[in-house]
């Protein structure tokens, strides 16, 4: 596929051939080859720079699909920055309250999960549930939200956890509390009880 693409730079219109290499991206991902992946969207956008279109939206995605498979290799630190670079794309886009929004805030939660980072991860797991909330209602994503919200209190709440003295203005009844609150309300929602 990639010879493919690379033998047809020049005969494709620019957009065809930067979501070719974008979906060659995805493949390769669905692969578990996430280098070539990430060389994949890395080239989809170069491809829209070339052409003065970086400031798109499909640069957006193709900046996620690169924080996703930094993310798969281990690479949180530079996931993080590639997630907060296709946030701030889409909020020049004017593409912030939308349900692609919620999900690259809902991996950037992940991410800072995965580096212990709670607060942050609070920070933007709790936008994404907003968003889901918001455009999805009651649906498993938005579930998906309140119980990883829930798992990140209950870290923060464990004890032995170096996190947990940094983090003075929760106290733990506050915190058994919210992750209660945030697991009883995803259950809920995963069993159709909320109405």
């Amino acid at each position: 596929m990639e010879i493919f693409l690379k033998s047809h730079e020049n005969d494709l219109d620019f957009e065809v051939l930067a979501r070719s290499y974008d979906l060659y991206g995805k493949i390769l991902h669905l692969m578990n080859d996430y280098s070539g992946a990430m060389e994949s969207h890395q080239q989809a956008i170069r491809i829209r720079a070339e052409k003065n279109s970086r400031d798109h939206v499909d640069t957006a995605s193709s900046l996620t699909s690169i924080g996703c498979a930094y993310f798969k290799l281990n690479n949180e630190i530079e996931a993080v920055k590639s997630f907060q670079s296709a946030l701030e794309l889409r909020n020049q886009l004017g593409i912030y309250d939308h349900v692609d929004t919620a999900n690259i805030y809902y991996t950037l939660g992940e991410n800072h999960f995965s580096l212990d980072n709670c607060e942050e991860a609070i920070e933007a797991h709790m936008k994404a549930l907003k968003l889901r909330k918001k455009h999805l209602g009651e649906h498993p994503r938005t579930a998906e939200s309140l119980h990883d919200i829930a798992v990140v209190y209950c870290r923060m709440s464990e004890k032995g956890n170096p996190r947990r003295q940094k983090l003075p203005h929760y106290s733990p009844r506050l915190k058994r509390l919210l992750k209660f609150t945030f697991c009883e309300e995803a259950l809920a929602m995963r069993t159709g009880v909320i109405r």
